[in-house]
C-alpha cells in the first residue's frame, strides 16, 4: 500500500496488525487488518483487508485389509515370512495412495516389531499404521495377518495280521497276502 499512495500533504500510513491475533495454523480463520492513511490536512482514509488461513481438511484414507492365510499354503517359514512382508508392503502402499487431507501427512507402521506367526503353530500378527501430520493429528489403524495352523494329523491304525507260514503254498502267495494286508 505504502508505495501506491499518491497525493495529500505528507501522508502517513499506519495499521493495526500488531494488535491482531494471527489465526492458528491448524484451526484456520480470518484476521482483519485496518490501514489508516492520514495527512497534514487531517484527511483520513481507512482500508481493511482480511488475511484468511484455510484449515486443513480431515485426513481420510483406505483401511488396510486383514489377511487370513493357511499354514499348508506355504512350503516353509521363509515363504510365510515373505508373504507377511508382501502383505505389509501392499497395505502400506494402498494406504499411502489413498491419504487425502491433513497438513503434510506421514505414514508409519510397526511391522518390524511384529513377530510373524510360526508356520506350524498358527497365530496372528497385528500391524498398526499411524498417520500423523503437522497439526499433530494422529490416525491409528490396524490389520491382522492371521495364520491358521494345520489340522492335527489323524489316522486309523492298521491291525496286526498274524499269519501261519504253513497256510501259504509258496512265497508268491505269501507276498500277495502281505500286499493285500
Amino acid at each position: 500500500i505504502e508505495n501506491s499512495i499518491l497525493g495529500g500533504c505528507d501522508p502517513v500510513l499506519t495499521n493495526n496488525s500488531l494488535s491482531q491475533t494471527v489465526p492458528v495454523l491448524c484451526e484456520g480463520g480470518p484476521v482483519t487488518v485496518t490501514w489508516t492513511i492520514t495527512d497534514l490536512c487531517e484527511t483520513i482514509n481507512t482500508i481493511t483487508a482480511d488475511f484468511t488461513v484455510t484449515a486443513p481438511v480431515d485426513i481420510t484414507y483406505t483401511e488396510p485389509a486383514d489377511s487370513p492365510v493357511e499354514a499348508c499354503d506355504f512350503a516353509d517359514q521363509n515363504e510365510l515370512n515373505a508373504a507377511f512382508t508382501a502383505w505389509v508392503t501392499a497395505q502400506t502402499t494402498a494406504i499411502e495412495n489413498s491419504i487425502l487431507g491433513g497438513c503434510d501427512p506421514v505414514l508409519t507402521n510397526n511391522s518390524l516389531t511384529q513377530t510373524v506367526p510360526v508356520l506350524c503353530d498358527g497365530g496372528t500378527a497385528t500391524v498398526t499404521w499411524t498417520i500423523t501430520d503437522l497439526c499433530e493429528t494422529i490416525n491409528t489403524i490396524t490389520a491382522d495377518f492371521s495364520l491358521t495352523a494345520p489340522a492335527v494329523i489323524t489316522y486309523t491304525e492298521p491291525a496286526d495280521s498274524p499269519v501261519d507260514a504253513c497256510d501259504f503254498a509258496d512265497q508268491n502267495e505269501l507276498n500277495a497276502a502281505f500286499t493285500a494286508w
